[in-house]
């Protein structure tokens, strides 16, 4: 139960099929600690992440491009992604978040390969500074217990992430955070719309481009421009994290000067950026991140952090 829920946290269409004459419960709740405890981590995880699969479906609408994609769709230039240990047994979501559940029932370890010409960093779902990066074309092995998933980003990736909700909208507003990953310039397609009706067929939805681009001298720039804007969002802002950073010696948007709100402690920061009414930024000490803070005011907004 927790290996195939943990699994299909990261597909598009996340359920289980009930056997009622092999096992006696089909929901998480029914069982005990670590099965319920494992459920809970994922599924809450694929709830801050389902902006991810809403843009990656939109890309679906226009591509073809499957949600999630065996390695051979994303990594095609690296032979080992053909291999059938890696082909069957670990997948992308999108182009960049690598998914190597376990498979083998009662298993606790696994390999995992890191398609070459890229680096990779072990996810940490904001929860852990990011590690150090992995170059690609290599294996690690893994201790996966039951309430561990091995999840790796592309180096230079940018996902959207949501607040967590207990369910779709649960919140009133639910702001977005644009999680820049280091590495090479990149730029990522952010696909809005009122998730219910069918508005978006007549164009009402809105397309971002949410671009990162690091200097030599370190200093970071995120770019955010609507290319398509016929739907508003109830979100009024939304915010930018840059991942692996030091504290910035300064942040402006738009060329005006935000001011940093940190605090004696990650608490006290992240408690004056929320209830900050302008743009505004702090750095978090223990996840090595600036978390910027962007009212949604222009079609065309430009941060830049210095460092």
């Amino acid at each position: 139960m927790a290996r195939w829920t943990t699994l299909s946290a990261f597909i598009g269409w996340c359920r289980n099929h009930y056997d009622g004459y092999n096992k006696q419960y089909q929901e998480p709740y029914a069982y005990a600690d670590p099965c319920l405890s494992a459920c809970r981590k994922y599924i809450e995880i694929r709830y801050k992440l389902l902006q991810l699969f809403y843009d990656m479906l939109y890309e679906c609408t226009v591509t073809g491009l499957p949600i999630c994609r065996a390695m051979f769709l994303t990594d095609r230039q690296d032979p080992n992604v053909y291999q059938p240990q890696v082909l069957n047994t670990q997948f992308m979501v999108g182009n960049d978040l690598l998914i190597a559940p376990i498979v083998q029932h009662q298993s606790v370890n696994r390999d995992v390969y890191l398609p070459a010409g890229s680096d990779w960093f072990a996810y940490q779902d904001a929860q852990a500074a990011l590690p150090g990066k992995n170059a690609g074309g290599q294996s690690f092995n893994w201790y996966a217990p039951l309430d561990l998933v091995p999840m790796y980003v592309r180096a230079g990736a940018i996902l959207p992430r949501r607040e967590l909700e207990q369910y779709v909208g649960q919140l009133a507003q639910c702001p977005l955070t644009f999680e820049c990953y280091p590495g090479p310039d990149r730029a990522y397609t952010l696909y809005l719309d009122d998730k219910i009706g069918l508005g978006y067929q007549q164009g009402k939805y809105r397309l971002t481009t949410i671009a990162q681009q690091t200097a030599q001298n370190g200093q970071r720039t995120v770019t955010v421009t609507r290319t398509h804007d016929q739907y508003t969002p109830n979100e009024t802002f939304f915010y930018i994290s840059l991942l692996q950073a030091t504290h910035a010696t300064g942040v402006t948007v738009n060329g005006a000067a935000a001011p940093d709100l940190t605090g004696a402690n990650d608490d006290a920061g992240a408690a004056a950026l929320a209830a900050s009414g302008g743009n505004a930024f702090y750095f978090s000490v223990s996840l090595q991140t600036v978390f910027i803070k962007v009212f949604d005011t222009a079609a065309a907004l430009t941060a830049i952090a210095g460092f």
